[in-house]
């Protein structure tokens, strides 16, 4: 039997024997039972391990201006949830052109996952998550990559995207543009917003305060405006309790 079989066989069996002892003791032994079993599966699965699970990422050429990455074109260490299993102390990418992330394999290669196996990603506090478009549903964006910028009551998700832009003067040049749509979730219904009226209409029951909650802290919605939807949202929710 291969040693990955083995080792996941024996990743299951300890944790339903810290399930099992869970029912009879409390909660921190089931726990700790299951961060030492993962731990193991990680360390002795290494190069095998499940994550290196894709296909080669090529890069782009330097000739292009900008980069399609976000939010800077280097390494971000972080956490991924792939193929159900939660890998930490990743190098990762985020490529938003094609919306795909990107790992460090071990032999320095880079590396693109496969978008149905990956659930969500992690780094420097921003966090992200796979979503799969609910045809019965009626929502504003489709299959994809969202940043969540707030959870709560209310939810604030932003798709980040780059377009190619080209231009033919003497030669062709190719440009990275960046564009940002954002998606604000009340009462299980999903909103996209664009304008500052359509940021109030959504919030509609505290705009007055919204608007003046904005001016107090100088934030103007045309200058910033995932500043300012992101501090509408986050204020929203607390006078709202």
């Amino acid at each position: 039997m291969p040693r990955p079989v083995k080792l996941l066989i024996g990743l299951s069996m300890l944790c339903q024997a810290a399930t099992a002892q869970d029912s009879v003791s409390d909660s921190s032994y089931s726990k700790t039972a299951y961060d030492n079993a993962v731990t193991y599966y990680h360390k002795y699965t290494d190069k095998q391990s499940r994550l290196y699970n894709g296909f080669l990422h090529i890069g782009y050429s330097h000739k292009i201006e900008g980069h399609a990455y976000f939010p800077v074109n280097q390494w971000n260490k972080g956490t991924v949830v792939y193929d159900g299993i939660t890998f930490p102390d990743v190098n990762m990418l985020y490529d938003i052109y094609k919306d795909e992330l990107v790992i460090q394999h071990f032999h320095r290669l880079m590396l693109t996952l496969h978008n149905d196996k990956l659930t969500e990603f992690s780094f420097d506090g921003n966090r992200f998550i796979r979503i799969v478009r609910d045809s019965t549903k009626n929502v504003p964006f489709g299959t994809g990559i969202y940043q969540e910028l707030h959870r709560g009551k209310t939810s604030l998700l932003v798709k980040r995207v780059k377009i190619m832009e080209e231009t033919i003067t003497d030669v062709l040049v190719q440009k990275f543009i960046s564009k940002n749509y954002y998606y604000i979730n009340r009462n299980n219904t999903w909103h996209a917003v664009k304008t500052f009226k359509e940021l109030r209409s959504v919030l509609k029951e505290k705009s007055k305060e919204i608007r003046q909650h904005l001016n107090k802290n100088k934030i103007r919605y045309r200058r910033d405006r995932e500043k300012a939807i992101v501090m509408a949202v986050q204020y929203f929710d607390a006078i709202t309790q």
